[in-house]
C-alpha cells in the first residue's frame, strides 16, 4: 500500500471563508451536506465527510492523499464558488493536520489569464501537527512571476 497523508479540510477557498470590509463572511464550504462536494474536483485522494475537526458545522472533509503527481482538491473553471470575490479583502483555508509530522501544502489560485506555473499564484505552507489556518490577502495576491496581482 502506498504511503498515504491524512488531511482534515475543515471548512474551505478547500475551506474558505473571505472577510469583506463590512465585516461580512461568506462560506465557501463547510462540508455539512454530501452535495457540498459536488462543485470540487479530486485528484489522487480519498475523500470523506467526517464528524470531527470542523471549525464550522458538524462536519471536515478528510482527504487521504496518494503518492502521484499532484495529488489534491481543487474548484473547476467556471464553478460558482469562484464568482463575487470583488469585494473580499482575504480567504481563510482551515486545515486540521492529523500527522505527527509538519507537512507541505501548496496553494494554488489559476486565473483566467493562467496559462502555466509563472501567471497563476503559489505559495507553499508547512502544516504543523493539529489545526492551522492560512489567511491568504486576496488584495495581494501574485502570479509567480511577480507580473500580476
Amino acid at each position: 500500500m502506498r504511503t498515504a497523508l491524512w488531511l482534515l479540510l475543515a471548512a474551505l477557498a478547500l475551506c474558505a471563508r473571505a472577510q469583506a470590509q463590512s465585516n461580512e463572511t461568506r462560506l465557501l464550504a463547510g462540508f455539512e451536506k454530501q452535495t457540498d462536494l459536488n462543485e470540487w474536483e479530486f485528484q489522487g485522494v480519498s475523500i470523506q465527510r467526517v464528524p470531527r475537526n470542523a471549525t464550522q458545522g458538524h462536519y471536515a472533509l478528510q482527504l487521504r492523499l496518494f503518492e502521484g503527481e499532484y495529488p489534491g482538491v481543487r474548484l473547476s473553471r467556471g464553478s460558482p464558488l469562484l464568482t463575487g470575490w470583488g469585494g473580499y479583502d482575504f480567504a481563510k483555508l482551515d486545515i486540521f493536520n492529523s500527522w505527527s509530522q509538519p507537512v507541505s501544502l501548496t496553494v494554488r489560485i489559476d486565473d483566467q489569464q493562467s496559462v502555466n506555473f509563472g501567471t497563476r499564484y503559489n505559495e507553499g505552507f508547512v502544516m504543523r501537527p493539529g489545526a492551522n489556518t492560512i489567511e491568504l490577502s486576496l488584495r495581494r495576491l501574485q502570479t509567480s512571476d511577480h507580473k500580476r496581482n
